[in-house]
């Protein structure tokens, strides 16, 4: 995973694009945050496809804040992944930190919300 994140940053300083919480558990300490990150450049990770975007789940508290993590393809974006995520709920129980507004972003049927 080391070497993944190392050839990941490598694309270039990150920019947190997405932020959101499930809001069936408690902000702060025992919630679920979903985080996104993007690099400008796109990269490959021992081969193809090539990636730029990187999805963490976090429980603050715990013992092990940082559940696990996906990379995305440059398709990718936050909504998608919480859309991936919730499987037949989708983004239902998401509680949007940022950015402002995703209705302008492409779902997972590459709608948007306009």
């Amino acid at each position: 995973m080391k070497r993944w994140l190392t050839q990941f940053y490598a694309g270039g300083p990150s920019t947190l694009e997405f932020a959101s919480r499930d809001s069936r558990l408690p902000a702060g300490d025992g919630g679920k945050y979903y985080l996104f990150f993007r690099v400008p450049q796109a990269v490959m990770l021992d081969g193809p496809p090539a990636v730029n975007g990187l999805g963490v789940a976090v429980v603050p508290g715990s013992n092990t804040p940082i559940q696990w993590f996906a990379f995305s393809n440059p398709d990718g974006n936050g909504l998608k992944w919480v859309q991936i995520l919730g499987e037949s709920d989708g983004a239902r129980y998401q509680r949007l930190i940022g950015p402002e507004t995703v209705k302008h972003w492409p779902d997972i049927e590459g709608q948007k919300g306009d």
